[in-house]
């Protein structure tokens, strides 16, 4: 794996986490601002997953670059050690080749939206302040793949931020993923419409109450 072609950047990635918002927000971004692919990324316990198209190919997990921002986009979800691996790797070879720091995008579990809040390791104080995110509120348990990136960052000196808008748990949440974008994109002067992905979440938003309005758990099986 060489990506040496991220020198210099910021790499944004995300997981498939609380409201698959990161997911949501690195493939959106890399499809909305046309990111040039750099390279991929290959381990045998990922799952065998491919995604075809016209013209096109994807592996389960890619890098791409847009002038100063890279993205690290997954697109499979996988076993905890798998994943682990995969970031331990990654991060490590960021570092090597200069990346400057990692944005990791995710979901902060909450009913209510609120002002976007972030995590960073030791390194990454200087960049969480230029995003100006708020400081979590209340004590959180952060764990799986975000976790790994914020060890393995603190371990080898490489800031990460976790930008964390509020999100729904159980369903896709759209409109949080456009929250974290249109903050980074304000940062870094980029010119993203996310007027798709809040087309989206309203009609998240309504099939949800549409649920919410039936008491007849005969008529939601089938849906």
């Amino acid at each position: 794996m060489d990506l040496g072609k991220l020198k210099g950047c910021t790499v944004v990635t995300g997981f498939h986490g609380i409201g698959f918002v990161g997911f949501i927000a690195v493939d959106f971004m890399v499809r909305k601002l046309e990111a040039e692919r750099v390279e991929r990324y290959f381990n045998r316990k990922l799952p065998p997953v491919v995604f075809a198209g016209k013209d096109k190919l994807e592996m389960p997990v890619e890098f791409y670059r847009k002038d100063k921002l890279g993205f690290m986009k997954l697109s499979v979800m996988a076993e905890k050690e798998v994943l682990d691996r995969v970031v331990e790797e990654t991060l490590t070879e960021f570092k090597k080749v200069g990346v400057k720091q990692v944005l990791v995008v995710g979901g902060l579990a909450s009913r209510h939206k609120q002002e976007i809040q972030g995590v960073c390791n030791t390194a990454g104080r200087e960049m969480m302040e230029k995003l100006k995110l708020a400081p979590l509120d209340k004590e959180i348990t952060v764990f799986g793949p975000m976790a790994s990136t914020l060890i393995h960052g603190e371990r080898l000196g490489l800031p990460v931020v976790c930008v964390l808008p509020g999100a729904m748990s159980n369903v896709p949440d759209p409109e949080a993923a456009s929250e974290a974008i249109k903050l980074i994109a304000g940062v870094y002067g980029l010119e993203i419409d996310t007027q798709d992905l809040e087309k989206d979440a309203r009609k998240v938003e309504k099939r949800l109450k549409e649920l919410d309005q039936k008491d007849d758990l005969t008529d939601r099986m089938f849906m």
